[in-house]
């Protein structure tokens, strides 16, 4: 990974990441994709997002994570993040609220997938409101 950035959604039971992936590191892990595909198409297929989730619960658990502390899903982009577009400082600290900012319809497409893949039995609904937030109604 180049960067990322744990970020907690309130309903969530686990934590997201949001992740600029190592090019290179990626593109070796996935051997049979055409090379030729950009970064920001890798970044966009589930099977690589589903990859780079699986590689960093491996990571967690063996450096002895608890399952709360494990990811539940991933954002990936292929955005450098740099102190001119306001996602890290100078001395290359996040800018969490910013990156928040950035990627919020991502995260909240990733909250509405796992939401949406809950079994059926209790139906939930994912609104969307003005502020980006997503809010669960009972029915």
């Amino acid at each position: 990974m180049s960067n990322i950035c744990v970020h907690a959604i309130p309903d969530a039971t686990q934590p997201i990441a949001i992740i600029v992936p190592h090019e290179a590191h990626l593109r070796a892990s996935l051997p049979d994709e055409d090379s030729r595909t950009s970064l920001a198409d890798l970044c966009a297929k589930p099977k690589v997002k589903a990859l780079v989730l699986k590689d960093c619960n491996a990571a967690g658990k063996k450096s002895g994570f608890k399952g709360i502390e494990m990811l539940q899903a991933v954002v990936l982009t292929a955005d450098e993040w740099t102190p001119e577009n306001g996602l890290v400082t100078a001395a290359q600290k996040l800018q969490r609220k910013k990156i928040e900012q950035r990627y919020d319809a991502e995260i909240l497409v990733r909250f509405f997938f796992l939401i949406s893949s809950l079994s059926c039995v209790q139906c939930r609904v994912v609104v969307i409101c003005s502020h980006a937030r997503a809010r669960r109604l009972a029915r």
